[in-house]
């Protein structure tokens, strides 16, 4: 299990990872930030690009800020979500 911080900036122009400032991860979304629906792409995205499930992926904390705790339930390390999103 890997527990991580991300910072979200929904309502942007793409999907993308913007970079790591230490353990925090920067992403933008595409979907707005209404009704979840920003938390929903996030998840979807990072399915996407690492090939984790998105049921193993889950947002502990933060799920109405910016700031998330994220959660992968799987065994992948720091360093290697790295690679996958880089």
């Amino acid at each position: 299990m890997l527990k991580f911080y991300a910072k979200i900036k929904p309502g942007s122009r793409q999907d993308k990872v913007c970079g790591w400032l230490g353990d925090i991860i920067k992403i933008e979304i595409k979907a707005q930030a209404v009704d979840g629906k920003a938390n929903i792409a996030l998840i979807k995205y990072l399915s996407d690009k690492t090939g984790i499930a998105k049921s193993l992926i889950r947002i502990k904390n933060g799920h109405t800020s910016r700031m998330k705790m994220l959660v992968i339930n799987d065994d992948i390390s720091i360093d290697e979500l790295r690679r996958k999103l880089a």
